[in-house]
């Protein structure tokens, strides 16, 4: 049997060599095995269960990597490393802000052994059902930067499409997370049966406050109905749901809604009304839970968010 090599690379250039070789990445080591057992070889096989070995040139272990490892907080926006483990970004994140929507959804994910192995890129990569990464990374309409085999200059894709479209995932290596640190409120939900358990589905509701604008006639300006030209508050909604048919969904008519309802322009029972004639997520039966008890779920647990919101 050929012996599976394992490299070292210290700094990011050496990446897309190892890439173009057929390398395997492993950082958290936690998706080491997705997708079958490994070994080395030519070529895919099975093994003696019917399980779909896969082929690997060798192992890189990114640890050595220090530009992976980055934190960083500069002109408004917030730049982390792919290198840094769940635990390593929610306490990094929580020296910001302890309410951040990161710092909820990341604290309770998984367990502390899992927690302080997971990485960001990992986690990005293989994008899994039960991905407490993803809403978020959605929700804060992050960037993604990664490289290729064919080349070591940095490009960017938002989470959105990139998690969206599998293909776009596949050859490519994840090196940081950007997003903009803009004030907002936020509210995650999980569905759990006990607190170590894979979330069925996940809510993520961010309420991002913009600069103000200017109320015009007919407009609510600083409480005084109709006085034109006075500051009004306005906010963008967005809300993300996981663990649905299709991996996750954008609520963009709840978050139009939900925009107006955090502006004062309408009452909670108006957005409740739009909730209970349903909104787009469609779930799979998973487990002994069937689809339409987690459509209800997902429902009730959507209206709570907004309600505390």
């Amino acid at each position: 049997m050929e012996e599976l090599a394992w490299y070292f690379p210290a700094e990011l250039e050496e990446i897309p060599q190892l890439l173009r070789k057929g390398c395997i990445i492993h950082s958290g080591g936690t998706n080491l095995l997705k997708g079958g057992l490994l070994r080395a070889g030519s070529s895919n096989d099975t093994d003696s269960t019917g399980t779909e070995t896969r082929q690997a040139a060798g192992i890189a272990d990114i640890s050595k990597i220090s530009e992976l490892k980055i934190f960083k907080h500069d002109n408004g926006k917030i730049i982390i490393g792919s290198g840094l483990t769940y635990s390593e970004t929610a306490e990094s994140m929580s020296g910001l802000n302890p309410e951040h929507i990161l710092v909820k959804a990341l604290k309770n994910a998984a367990s502390n052994a899992l927690r302080n192995r997971i990485t960001l890129g990992g986690s990005v990569a293989a994008f899994p059902p039960w991905s407490d990464l993803a809403g978020p990374l959605i929700a804060l309409n992050a960037d993604i930067y990664f490289i290729t085999a064919d080349s070591p200059e940095e490009k960017t894709v938002t989470a959105e499409e990139l998690l969206k479209t599998p293909s776009r995932r596949k050859g490519i290596f994840i090196t940081k997370i950007g997003f903009k640190n803009v004030p907002c409120k936020s509210w995650y939900y999980r569905d759990v049966r006990t607190r170590f358990d894979y979330p069925k589905f996940t809510i993520t509701i961010l309420a991002v406050r913009q600069a103000p604008g200017l109320s015009g006639a007919g407009e609510v300006g600083a409480g005084i109905p109709g006085v034109p030209g006075l500051a009004v508050n306005r906010h963008a909604v967005r809300i993300v749901i996981t663990g649905v048919k299709g991996r996750f969904v954008r609520e963009h008519a709840l978050e139009e809604k939900a925009r107006e309802l955090a502006d004062g322009k309408i009452e909670i029972a108006e957005l409740k009304s739009l909730i209970d004639r349903g909104f787009t997520a469609r779930f799979q039966k998973k487990a002994e839970t069937g689809g339409d008890y987690l459509r209800h779920v997902a429902s009730v647990e959507l209206r709570r968010g907004l309600e505390k919101l």
